[in-house]
């Protein structure tokens, strides 16, 4: 919050030296969004700082944007964001005492996430965006790089992932696509992959993304997406076809001049009055060669029924050892325990029923419940279940409150429990 004075002050600043450009303040738009999420967890394994089974902790992230027209045409955006925790067995972000903390400790916490030029009315019918910005649908299981909500667990990149980037988007009245290339080397930095290592000794070469990502509309009640995207030379020689991990210690050089990894995929979706139905498909390919592999793939069907003020939800969801980098996170517990590629839903299988009601007299709560079942792609082995429950307040257009608790039962073991609690403000 430090840097937004900083940046107000700038702001004046050169509007009183450059007074001929002060009209460039007309044209500054701001927008950002405070999260603060507290939770307590009983007997859930490998979280913690020491990896402790049980601990409680207050999360706090703030988003800070700045968008300015330029020019016709022509808009910059610049986000900061700013992270800390705070609690029992809790990494120590902050480095804040009893005696509160210097404005320089604050600076150092914050990062620019954003920080991008944007042309619109390109050869007038398409958008530009070049520069650090995020990227893709925050519920998509295939590809995100942005903020992530309610989620008290991520302690990677926990700020918001962003790449920099260079994204071409056209949008009709039927047809729409979007054209990345991107630079994703520190994006992985400390992240861990499901089926394929790190190359340590070659961690700055040319790591790149490129994808394309398309929509059609046949009609309202019936839409398509497929997209296709191809991740090179982030991989090294260790590259696990067989889909095992390669220790970091057996990890040599790079001998090729390319390892690739790539994910394509398809998603119809459907309204039959008040049911929605959606069913995606996913494949990894990828090696020494773009397409050398081509067996890892993933499974994903979502159907809902609009009935007014309940709504009834179901998902099915099987992954075949794939690798994504997308937000799947279903579950209070199990979700919240993986990063945006992590292996715990990369092989197996999942079924999840839930239902959303709201009430005309307290029409400002949402009440939630979900159970899950998750056990291995083939239905095998001792399944997990967990069980949520959701109380979400929409204070205002802009401030919502939410309480949640959830547990987990896997046979011969103890549960699992969770409560969380917690505010998103969007300003």
């Amino acid at each position: 919050m430090r840097k937004l004075l900083g940046v107000i002050l700038v702001l004046a600043l050169v509007a009183v030296a450059v007074p001929a450009k002060a009209d460039l303040l007309r044209n500054v738009r701001t927008s950002g969004e405070i999260q603060v999420l507290g939770t307590m967890d009983s007997n859930v394994p490998g979280i913690g700082a020491t990896g402790t089974s049980s601990y409680s902790n207050t999360s706090v992230r703030v988003l800070y944007g700045i968008n300015a027209g330029l020019a016709e045409n022509v808009k910059a955006n610049l986000t900061l964001a700013y992270y800390n925790m705070w609690g029992q067995d809790t990494p120590d972000f902050g480095g804040i005492t009893h005696n509160g903390a210097s404005l320089q400790s604050y600076l150092n916490n914050v990062d620019v996430v954003e920080a991008n030029v944007v042309l619109k009315n390109l050869f007038c019918c398409l958008e530009a965006k070049i520069g650090r910005q995020f990227y893709g649908d925050e519920d998509s299981a295939v590809m995100y790089f942005g903020p992530n909500h309610y989620n008290s667990e991520q302690r990677d990149a926990r700020q918001a992932m962003s790449l920099d980037a260079v994204k071409l988007s056209y949008a009709g009245e039927a047809l729409s696509w979007d054209f990345v290339y991107a630079k994703v080397t520190e994006a992985f930095m400390n992240m861990t992959l499901p089926a394929v290592a790190l190359d340590p000794v070659n961690q700055n070469n040319d790591a790149s993304l490129l994808g394309v990502d398309a929509k059609y509309a046949f009609s309202d009640s019936f839409k398509l997406q497929a997209y296709f995207y191809q991740f090179r030379n982030f991989f090294n020689t260790g590259f696990a076809v067989d889909n095992t991990v390669v220790p970091p210690a057996a990890i040599a050089p790079m001998t090729t001049p390319d390892i690739y990894m790539g994910i394509y995929g398809v998603k119809p979706s459907a309204t039959f009055d008040k049911l929605n139905v959606s069913l995606e498909y996913a494949r990894n390919v990828g090696g020494d060669k773009p397409f050398d592999m081509d067996k890892n793939d993933m499974w994903k069907v979502d159907a809902s029924l609009d009935l007014g003020d309940i709504m009834p939800r179901a998902q099915f969801f099987r992954a075949n050892n794939i690798t994504t980098f997308g937000n799947y996170r279903p579950g209070l517990i199990m979700g919240q325990l993986t990063n945006n590629n992590s292996a715990l839903f990369a092989d197996a299988a999942l079924f999840n029923l839930g239902v959303d009601m709201r009430f005309a007299a307290i029409d400002k709560f949402t009440f939630s419940l979900d159970g899950f079942d998750v056990r291995d792609r083939n239905l095998h082995g001792t399944p997990v279940h967990e069980a949520d429950a959701w109380v979400k307040y929409q204070m205002n257009r802009s401030v919502e409150l939410h309480l949640a608790g959830g547990f987990t039962h896997v046979a011969g073991t103890p549960n699992a429990y969770k409560a969380q609690t917690g505010m998103l403000v969007r300003f």
